[in-house]
């Protein structure tokens, strides 16, 4: 009913302190620029290699596909869920992108990263980026 299991009480507030400053989620998690970078971190453009965990028969599949588009030298471990080779999720899920010190999780945040970081480089190479940019209204679409 619309008492809920609560019975019409109000639920107790939680007394856990928030953190000052910095959002609550690891970098990893936060929306990269057109740079690559974190959005509001200035942080460096990640460089080095990178490395696709996750098995290609799954969503993982398309971060493979992804990769092999935009041209770039990648390796990919394959790997089942919950599996060691996933240890690099928080919660052991897989596909999991790690691009040097940079580690973006889910597919298509894993996608959206690639052809924002390698967009650039592909247009300056005479290619048609796989995504539009960012704050575009095809890129919306």
């Amino acid at each position: 009913g619309p008492a809920g299991r609560l019975g019409g009480r109000r639920p107790p507030s939680l007394s856990v302190p928030l953190p000052a400053a910095g959002p609550p989620w690891p970098i990893a998690l936060q929306r990269p620029t057109m740079s690559g970078a974190p959005e509001g971190t200035g942080a460096a453009v990640p460089e080095g290699p990178l490395t696709l965990i996750g098995d290609a028969q799954f969503r993982p599949f398309r971060n493979v596909w992804m990769l092999e588009e935009i041209g770039e030298p990648y390796a990919h471990e394959s790997c089942l869920p919950r599996s060691r080779g996933a240890a690099a999720h928080p919660l052991r899920k897989i596909p999991v992108l790690q691009h040097g010190p940079l580690t973006v999780y889910e597919s298509a945040a894993i996608n959206t990263y690639l052809g924002d970081r390698f967009g650039p480089i592909m247009r300056a190479k005479g290619m048609a980026a796989l995504i539009p940019p960012p704050g575009t209204a095809s890129r919306a679409k």
